[in-house]
This record gives C-alpha cells, structure tokens and sequence, in this order.
C-alpha cells in the first residue's frame, strides 16, 4: 500500500503541469521520501518530533534537486517552481512521517488500536490540506510572508538556495565554510544542528530559545527526581498550548484584516489604539500574567499530589 501510494502520488505531480518536475523530479521525489523518512522515524523514536532535523533534510533535498536540474538545463523559474514542488512534497512527507511515528508510539503507550489512529491520521491530513492553501494565501496578502510583520527566516533560507544554485549565484565558499564550521562544531563535542539554527534564525528568535534553554536548566538544577518529572510536563504542555494559540490568533487577525470593511478600520487605526501611549506596558502586564500563571502550574509539587 505504502509503495503504491508513493508512485501514485509522484506519477500525479508529473502529470500536474504546474509543478514543472519532469520525470528526474518524480524520482527524486521517491528517492528522498523514501530515505528522509526512514531518518524522521527513527528520531521519533529516540528523542521526538520536536528534534526532528526537517529543515536540515529539506535544505538537502532542495541543494541536490537544483544541482541536477541545474546540470540537466532546467534552469529558470521552471526550474526554481519544479525544486520547490520536489522539496514541499519531501517536506510534508518528512513531517508526517514524524508526526504519524509520534502518534502510534503514543497511542501503543495507552493502549490503543493503530487501526483507528491511521483512519484518524488519513483525516487529519485531507481536511487542514483543503485549507492550508487559501490560509497561506490569506496570510501572504494581509501581511506579506517574508517581511517584518510574518517573518520566515527557513523559508527566506530555501530560497536563497533554490534561486542561487539554478541562477548560479550561490556563494559555494560560504557553504564549504559552514560545512567546515559544521565539522569543527562536532568535534568540539557540540551539536551542529542547534548551533547552526541559532546562526540563521534572527536574533529575536534566538534569544528567547536561548532564554527558555536557561531557564529549564535552572528549573532541572532546583528539581528533583519526581518533582522535575511533574514540572517539565507541566511546562512542556503549557508552552504548547502558548504555541498553538499564537498561531491561530495569528491566523484569525489575518482572516480578520483580508475582510475589506475591517481592513479599513484597521489600516485607520493608530497601532496599539486600544491602549494608545500605554500599549507597551499593556503587553508586558500580559506576558507577566501568563509568566505567573506558568509559574503556579510548575511549582514545586510533592509526588503524592
């Protein structure tokens, strides 16, 4: 079934013109799928979905696809929009693989039937696919992906790869640098992954990974035993739930600013209206609030409670 489905849905991205990847790009696609996947399932199983190396693996993809469509003349925005179709589909593949393997192990530790979670996988999938387009879409025409209001730092990074290896442009001695960095990283003893994300992410990304880092190291310090156990649990889930949050409150301002009538109103108001001068002071009180909130969750706790 699985092989099956994998050569259905790459003979359909040949025969979808759009995607511009030739027969070259429908193996690769395969190829990649098949390996990558192996790699995010087997992390899965070790540390998580959550360290699951996805950009990393679809640098790769995208590096080797555009060296050989590169080589085979498939240059241009062909060849730019026939990369990205191979990438996106060894993407997602990569995330469901990890995202499938976290949830049958989760679901083998509470007993239930893989059966029903693979149904209930099918579903999850087809219905957010439905919508994902028109929401990015959404998003691209109220704040625009890539700038200072949607910031995307991965992917503003794979398309410098894609537009400079199919254009030519792309500075190899910086690549061989990094991979050289990469290598001097791993022998010091320190993981190259981390190390390299806090080289490209922005620094107001960074720094707030840097300060969660510290503070889990001061929570582990002052923790013990079960007591750890029942904080970390406590704060992995409330940080989740900041995440999730965030995102969709994202989404629902941009759904709300692409309404026309709201649009107007928005683009007439000061920004931090609601609060005027104070609109600074009023988001820190939030963040303090939810500080404390985190904090009276995660507080010390005897085991027996």
């Amino acid at each position: 079934v699985v092989v099956a489905g994998a050569i259905l849905i790459a003979i359909l991205m040949l025969l979808i013109p759009q995607t511009h990847i030739g027969i070259m790009g429908m193996l690769l696609v395969v190829f990649f799928s098949f390996f990558f996947v192996t790699v995010a399932s087997r992390i899965v199983g070790i540390v998580g979905s959550s360290s699951s190396p996805v950009s990393g693996m679809t640098i790769a993809t995208l590096l080797v696809t555009c060296l050989i469509f590169a080589a085979l003349g498939l240059r241009g925005l062909p060849g730019m929009i026939g990369a990205m179709s191979v990438g996106s589909v060894v993407c997602i593949a990569i995330c469901m693989a990890g995202d499938a393997s976290q949830d049958l192990k989760t679901g083998f530790l509470v007993g239930s039937t893989p059966f029903y979670q693979q149904i209930a996988e099918f579903i999850g999938v087809i219905i957010p696919a439905l919508f994902m387009g028109s929401v990015l879409m959404l998003l691209h025409k109220t704040m625009v992906i890539g700038s200072d209001k949607l910031p995307a730092p991965q992917a503003t990074l794979m398309s410098f790869v894609v537009k400079g290896v199919i254009t030519g442009t792309l500075p190899w001695t910086f690549v061989g640098l990094g991979a050289i960095l990469a290598i001097a990283v791993e022998l010091l003893g320190i993981s190259a992954l981390p190390f390299a994300i806090g080289l490209y992410l922005p620094l107001s990304l960074s720094m707030p990974i840097m300060t969660g880092a510290l503070i889990y190291h001061i929570v582990r310090k002052t923790s013990s035993g079960e007591n750890f156990k029942i904080r970390e649990e406590k704060g992995i889930l409330f940080s989740s739930g900041l995440v999730a949050g965030d995102a969709l409150v994202g989404v629902l301002i941009a759904f709300l600013i692409g309404i026309p009538a709201l649009n107007k109103i928005y683009e007439s108001l000061p920004v931090g209206a609601w609060l005027g001068n104070f609109a600074n002071i009023g988001s820190l009180l939030i963040f303090l609030a939810m500080t404390i909130i985190l904090w009276y969750q995660t507080k010390s706790h005897s085991p027996s409670k």
